[in-house]
């Protein structure tokens, strides 16, 4: 967990200026951080399942709004 909380404070404050930024920074950090060491498929959207439902539940953000720019 610290690792993913690691990537997200070393975000230049002028990449990050809003709301959103800051979640899909968190969303990359997660896939990165877990994502990277599964191995099945399965697994992998079991992650991305968890990781949307805080987006949606907490963030009040759906997948799309989270995925709308072309980069992270």
């Amino acid at each position: 967990m610290s690792k993913v909380i690691q990537g997200v404070c070393g975000a230049y404050a002028r990449e990050c200026v809003d709301k959103l930024d800051l979640v899909r920074l968190w969303f990359h950090e997660n896939i990165r951080v877990y994502g990277d060491r599964l191995v099945s498929v399965a697994d992998n959207q079991t992650l991305d399942d968890i990781i949307c439902e805080q987006v949606t539940g907490r963030f009040k953000l759906t997948r799309e709004n989270v995925f709308l720019a072309e980069r992270l």
